[in-house]
C-alpha cells in the first residue's frame, strides 16, 4: 500500500513540475517575443526620416499657344 501511494504521490510532483515548467516557459517565450516585436517596431520608426519639407502643391503648367 506504501509504495501505491508513494508512486501517486510522485507522479503527482512530476505533472506538477511539468505544468510548471510549461508556464515559466510559455511566458518566457511570450515576454521575448513582446520583446523582440517592440525593438524591431522602435528600429522602424528610428530607420525613417522625416521628409526634408512639405512638397509644393501641383500647379499646372499655362498653356502659353
Amino acid at each position: 500500500m506504501e509504495k501505491v501511494e508513494e508512486k501517486e504521490e510522485e507522479e503527482e510532483k512530476e505533472e506538477d513540475f511539468k505544468l510548471r515548467n510549461f508556464f515559466i516557459y510559455t511566458m518566457w517565450a511570450f515576454h521575448e517575443n513582446f520583446w523582440a516585436k517592440e525593438d524591431t517596431f522602435w528600429l522602424y520608426l528610428l530607420s525613417q526620416s522625416p521628409p526634408a519639407r512639405k512638397p509644393m502643391p501641383r500647379v499646372r503648367k499655362p498653356n502659353l499657344h
